[in-house]
């Protein structure tokens, strides 16, 4: 009935089966395998009752089975795309490209994102180069292209698949730039670029440097300000999250742009129109992250609904946001960011009221609140934080009953200083003094729970068919009383 009801989430189910099996082709056939054998235990437990299903259901079979083709060509042919501009683009370099993000500092080089007609790669410039870069300059550039590297050894680090989940085509080490223009870039861009630079520098002069980089990672997304051990802490301590823009800064956003065109007596519908505006130059501002699209497209949607007096539809919203990213980029599934950010919304979209009516009969209902958010979320993504770090934590919810309360204040305290520090400094540091004393409460938070001991044990990487079983468990429970089925299909899977 879910996907009756809900056929974009019927198209996107087609859209990534399609996409794992243009990946990955061994899996696919595991897929494959494995729907077989679902389909013929179904078949001989009740053949009468599977053919009045199937038939019941034929164009939603068809949908599913469309959007799935569709996803296989569409990514194979995504892919043929990167492998012939590999071999296309020689050696040595001498082409006019404009530079499309600021720098990023290594040890020896300063590193640029640039577009070349309209490919996306990443410019290597030595330190000591004697002309100054910046963002949205025309050059004409001479250097070496390098092709990204895939993993050599078993789950070593694939750095090409991982451009292509920002859609680069490699990297170039420049080794003659001239400048042509210094603005080459269309006038929403310069805006929104010179926006975030305005954000991280109204940011520097309020805040002392031990807090800066952190409230400039939480508001923006700028992680690259954040000190290594904080982000390490961060880590240990579950409290990544924080660290990437999600829905709980955009529920904030919303909620300052409507309070002030409210007193500003606009209407409600002109009031959605520019809140969807705002999200959309918001997107903009943090560099198009995948979980800034997801929770800007999912408000938007929201919002939508109410300008045509509709009622919004939660899981209409994910599956539309995550189709938009996915039609855009196919490769972006293998984002870990997108994959535990739309995770973690699942799960506290269908596991929190469960989790939180349980909690509510041994202790305070805030309290069982913020834990069933932190927990519900957690159940979701912990296969995929397993595979990807071979860590648990087990000071997750000390951490989060902490932490959650004080990012809220932060994100609400942290968005005021820069509005009003955009106006007057002065008043936006004496604000900052409550600002700067939450962020440092949420580092302690991070540093104590992290030197906690035994706070992150180390795991092997669990097999695809057990990560399966563990989601199949899951929607067996949120279906309620679906445990037996699920242990029958789990059967099914290791026969297959």
């Amino acid at each position: 009935m879910i996907l009756i009801k809900r056929p974009a989430l019927t198209i996107l189910i087609g859209t990534i089966i399609g996409i794992i099996y243009g990946l990955y082709l061994k899996i696919g056939i595991a897929f494959t395998i494995i729907l077989l054998g679902l389909l013929l235990f179904l078949i001989q437990k009740n053949k009468k009752k599977l053919i009045y299903f199937l038939y019941k259901r034929k164009k939603i079979i068809l949908i599913f089975f469309i959007s799935m083709i569709i996803s296989i060509l569409y990514t194979i042919s995504v892919n043929n795309k990167y492998e012939k501009i590999y071999k296309e683009i020689p050696k040595e370099i001498k082409t006019t490209a404009t530079i499309v993000s600021e720098a990023k500092q290594t040890e020896y080089y300063y590193s640029y994102e640039i577009k070349i007609s309209n490919k996306k790669f990443i410019m290597y410039v030595k330190k000591d180069y004697p002309q100054k870069l910046k963002y949205g300059m025309k050059i004409i550039l001479e250097g070496e292209y390098i092709e990204p590297t895939e993993d050599r050894n078993y789950k070593g680090f694939n750095y090409k698949e991982y451009l292509k989940t920002k859609k680069i085509y490699g990297s170039i080490k420049a080794e003659k730039i001239s400048i042509i223009k210094e603005n080459d870039v269309n006038f929403i861009l310069r805006i929104s670029n010179s926006t975030r630079n305005k954000v991280i520098e109204i940011a520097k002069k309020i805040l002392p440097q031990e807090t800066e980089g952190l409230l400039i990672g939480i508001l923006i997304g700028e992680r690259r300000y954040i000190p290594e051990n904080t982000t390490e802490n961060f880590s240990k301590s579950s409290l990544s999250h924080i660290l990437a823009i999600s829905g709980s800064h955009i529920s904030y956003i919303i909620i300052g742009i409507t309070y002030i065109l409210t007193k500003s007596k606009t209407s409600k519908k002109g009031m959605y129109i520019i809140t969807i505006f705002s999200l959309i130059f918001f997107i903009f501002i943090t560099n198009f992250s995948p979980s800034v699209i997801r929770a800007c497209i999912m408000g938007i949607i929201l919002l939508f609904a109410k300008i045509v007096y509709r009622k919004p539809d939660i899981l209409t919203s994910i599956s539309v946001s995550l189709l938009i990213i996915l039609i855009d980029n196919p490769f972006a599934i293998k984002d870990i960011g997108l994959q535990l950010s739309y995770l973690g919304t699942l799960g506290i979209v269908y596991l929190n009221k469960p989790i939180s009516n349980f909690l509510e009969k041994y202790m305070n209902k805030k309290v069982s609140e913020i834990l069933a958010i932190t927990i519900s979320a957690q159940i979701m993504v912990l296969p995929v934080t397993i595979i990807n770090f071979n860590n648990i934590s087990t000071v997750f919810i000390i951490s989060n009953i902490i932490a959650t309360p004080l990012t809220g204040g932060i994100i609400l305290l942290g968005y005021a200083n820069i509005l009003i520090g955009a106006i007057s400094l002065e008043i936006a540091k004496v604000i900052a003094i409550v600002t700067h004393s939450l962020v440092q409460l949420l580092i302690w938070t991070a540093e104590i729970t992290a030197k906690i001991p035994y706070s992150s044990i180390t795991t092997i990487t669990p097999h695809i068919i057990t990560v399966i079983y563990y989601y199949i468990f899951i929607y067996a429970i949120c279906r309620k009383n679906r445990v037996k089925q699920a242990s029958i299909i789990y059967l099914i899977i290791i026969i297959s």
